[in-house]
């Protein structure tokens, strides 16, 4: 029993004492070495690909954007082109620039933005108009609430004569109704004052007097009056005179009539009450 132990004991010092046991497992040292290595570089390689890639970013080119205020359209849009901006157009009114060039821009002129970059600008289409309305016989209230809801300026208010309109009553503007203008243009209000103009009268017709007196919407009271100095139905006089007088008022027109004529009898040698009686007997 002895020996055999020995003998095995023996063997396995002289297998773990063989070269070509010890070259072989050298090499498995060296090729594991060499593939945990390539792992590593592998690994090590990737991971700064990855962190490179994600740490780089593309350069941003910055323009600013220049003055473009009253350019016309055409060479607003060219510059914006030429500095690699995208330009957008709308369209605005404006009392202040002219047709067809920029009012204003957005982004601001004087900003930095990435080329590229859309930029809007609002050209002109000139002033705003309105048309003046139609405010004859409103209030004077109502007639300046009516044009200044158009943004216009009520500049000044004027009293007018007037034979249609009453006192304190818009009888007109200027300029007059319908009119086109700006937006913040003046406009001046008349009102009517209660009078009219009463024309001189004196020797027309009675009719054509008469005719006068109803479109001013005036009255007239006809009284007649003897004379041989006018043509019968002729207006002799008139009150009131010729000139302002109050819409609705009377005129009293005095309207000539030719005088009757009789013969006078002969009362000499009468008694004076017979003469008076004799005269009033005949008309006189």
């Amino acid at each position: 029993p002895s020996p055999a132990t020995g003998t095995i004991i023996a063997d396995e010092y002289l297998v773990e004492d063989d070269p070509r046991h010890r070259r072989l497992m050298i090499q498995i040292a060296i090729a594991a070495a060499a593939v945990i290595a390539l792992i590593i570089l592998v690994v090590t390689l990737f991971s700064l690909a990855n962190r490179n890639t994600g740490s780089k970013t593309p350069a941003v080119t910055m323009v600013t954007i220049p003055i473009l205020e009253n350019r016309l359209q055409a060479d607003a849009e060219k510059q914006l082109t030429d500095l690699g901006l995208v330009a957008t157009v709308q369209q605005e009114a404006s009392d202040t620039v002219l047709v067809g060039r920029v009012t204003r821009n957005d982004p601001a002129s004087g900003q930095s933005v990435a080329a590229k970059s859309t930029v809007t600008i609002w050209v002109s289409t000139g002033a705003d108009m309105v048309a003046i309305p139609d405010v004859h016989g409103m209030t004077q209230a109502d007639a300046r609430t009516a044009i200044e809801a158009l943004k216009l300026k009520v500049s000044e208010v004027k009293t007018e004569h007037s034979p249609d309109i009453e006192k304190d009553r818009a009888t007109r503007t200027d300029p007059v109704a319908t009119t086109s203008v700006a937006r913040n243009s003046s406009v001046t209000l008349y009102v009517s004052d209660g009078l009219v103009d009463l024309p001189e009268l004196r020797t027309q017709t009675s009719a054509a007097a008469q005719a006068t007196l109803i479109q001013l919407g005036l009255v007239a009271d006809l009284q007649d009056v003897a004379t041989d100095k006018q043509a019968p139905n002729t207006v002799y006089d008139m009150n009131p005179k010729a000139g302002p007088v109050p819409r609705g008022s009377t005129v009293t027109l005095q309207i000539a009539k030719a005088p009757t004529t009789v013969a006078v009898p002969d009362v000499v040698g009468k008694t004076q009450a017979d003469a008076t009686s004799i005269l009033q007997a005949a008309g006189l």
